[in-house]
């Protein structure tokens, strides 16, 4: 199959032109104190909103692209025949893919993502101990990939583990194994979590590679779905945490359609959230470009302003 140069030309565009648009624009948020400060506006919480909203029409447009593969000539190169088990697996087809990709690694093995592509398929397959071993391998071969947010793909797989032997897990359990706590203001959990190689990571990418893997999760899950519902519910938390109640409030409510085991902490925690942005009468207002005081406040530029 011909590949076609726009291809990275969107992505590209998609990258570079958001991050130059938002650059000088900054509007008043509101953290888990009541105190007003500045963020640049929407935020990445804009991306799993749209994956949600989107996943009928991602849906007829894979439909689309598998019918297109399906033209190709039997000898396509690997890497059309990998994305075409892509477009399979997104479809439910996983079986297929896994055939696929099986077949890939016994012609060129040790290739990172064949490796990750197997773990996903045996997951949407519901061999969730080859998915785990696949994603554990892929790892291995590139610990730097997905921006580093495979060890993340671990814990859902083994917590998928043991919801089939218990399905209450949830209940006393999180995917993250973090503890926010139980008031309607979360608080920062007193352990860390590690990454691919075993460091510590900071919460800042904790949020991130939340974000990052739940991102594709989302366009293919539909809700209800207890183990999306927690790890929304957890990045609401750090979203709170991290950066403000107005990012964390569309992420508590996404959390929230999905189902999560403990809704009623995360109902309270919504309704908490909005009754302290409410308060905030500069929530969300533009900021004065002149506001040295606030911008200064969130870049931790100044002690006592």
């Amino acid at each position: 199959m011909r590949r076609v140069g726009i291809l990275g030309t969107t992505l590209l565009a998609n990258v570079l032109i958001p991050s130059i648009a938002v650059a000088c624009l900054w509007t008043y948020h509101t953290d888990i104190y009541g105190r007003s400060v500045v963020l640049n506006d929407p935020g990445d919480e804009s991306y799993l909103l749209d994956a949600n909203r989107q996943r009928t029409e991602r849906t007829a447009h894979l439909k689309r692209l598998k019918a297109k593969f399906e033209r190709q000539p039997e000898n396509a190169d690997y890497k059309d025949r990998n994305d075409y088990a892509v477009v399979l697996m997104s479809l439910g087809e996983a079986s297929k893919a896994i055939e696929i990709l099986q077949a890939i690694e016994a012609e060129r093995p040790n290739e990172y993502v064949t490796a990750v592509n197997l773990g996903t398929a045996f997951e949407l397959s519901g061999d969730l101990d080859r998915a785990l071993e696949w994603i554990r391998i892929g790892i291995e071969r590139n610990p730097d990939a997905h921006r580093g947010s495979e060890w993340l793909h671990v814990k859902i797989l083994e917590a998928e583990i043991a919801l089939r032997s218990g399905p209450a897990w949830l209940a006393s359990h999180s995917i993250l194994g973090l503890d926010f706590g139980d008031d309607f203001v979360p608080v920062f959990p007193s352990s860390q979590v590690q990454g691919n190689t075993g460091q510590e990571l900071n919460w800042e990418t904790v949020e991130s590679s939340i974000e990052y893997q739940l991102r594709e999760r989302i366009s293919l899950i539909p809700p209800p779905n207890a183990v999306v519902a927690d790890l929304l519910a957890d990045l609401a938390c750090l979203r709170a945490l991290n950066q403000s109640f107005e990012l964390a409030i569309p992420i508590y409510e996404l959390a929230l359609e999905y189902e999560p085991t403990r809704r009623e902490l995360v109902e309270k925690r919504l309704a908490r959230a909005r009754e302290i942005v409410a308060a905030n009468p500069r929530s969300l207002q533009p900021a004065n470009q002149f506001d040295f005081a606030s911008i200064a406040i969130k870049l931790g530029l100044c002690g006592g302003c």
